[in-house]
């Protein structure tokens, strides 16, 4: 919360007590302004009609309608930068299709329809992420993953791919959010480890690849992935 809107301060019921008290002096009526205020109510959250669908009280707040494509990009930003993560990384996403919407090309030439790129194409390599969840419930077998990172890796040489084998747990926030923040593809095991691709740049060629096992899914994981990709 500080890292992305620095200027927040929460305020729970203690603190509303302290306010009430500072602006009733005998002496002098008093007002505190907040200058913007956003109430949360959890119990209200749950009553409504996102939260059963996805079983994610936070559901609702997300349910924006119709915004700009961009409307994310700010947030992911600032959470980047306080991650330290340089700006030609930040900024992947400008690069080349990145910055409209492929099907608006229609086969057209970018000389045909007018467009020019917001920043010119980078000659880094794609990223691909696998977020193993090996030490938790839900899981790959050991013989499915071992294969999986040997293929990835055979791949990755024949391909010239940059992989990334991340178990999340072994990392702090902010060196999680740098690895998303650069990765192309991200796959790993249906979870709330996939959260992480709201900081991927969105471009054309990005993608998540979610992977299931007989008996894991769980409904509220869903809204992790697939619902998060409609978010951004």
């Amino acid at each position: 919360m500080y890292g992305c809107f620095p200027n927040t301060a929460l305020l729970f019921p203690q603190d509303m007590d302290d306010l009430r008290q500072v602006t009733a002096s005998e002496y002098r009526k008093k007002a505190y302004v907040l200058d913007k205020a956003i109430l949360a109510d959890r119990s209200a959250a749950f009553r409504g009609p996102y939260t059963g669908p996805t079983s994610r009280t936070v559901a609702g707040a997300t349910a924006l309608g119709n915004v700009s494509r961009w409307w994310w990009e700010p947030i992911r930003r600032q959470v980047l930068r306080f991650s330290e993560v340089p700006e030609e990384i930040i900024s992947r996403n400008l690069e080349g299709y990145g910055a409209v919407d492929p099907v608006e090309w229609e086969g057209k030439t970018a000389a045909e329809i007018g467009y020019t790129p917001l920043k010119p194409a980078g000659d880094y390599k794609p990223v691909v992420t696998y977020i193993s969840r090996q030490k938790s419930r839900r899981r790959l077998t050991p013989e499915s993953h071992n294969k999986l990172v040997a293929a990835l890796k055979e791949k990755a040489e024949k391909v010239g791919f940059e992989l990334i084998v991340v178990e999340a747990e072994r990392y702090t926030k902010e060196e999680q959010f740098a690895i998303a923040g650069k990765t192309t593809i991200m796959l790993g095991v249906h979870g709330n480890g996939l959260s992480h691709l709201l900081w991927m740049p969105a471009t054309p060629r990005s993608a998540v690849i979610e992977m299931f096992y007989h008996g894991g899914f769980a409904r509220d994981c869903e809204y992790c992935a697939a619902q998060l990709c409609e978010i951004r």
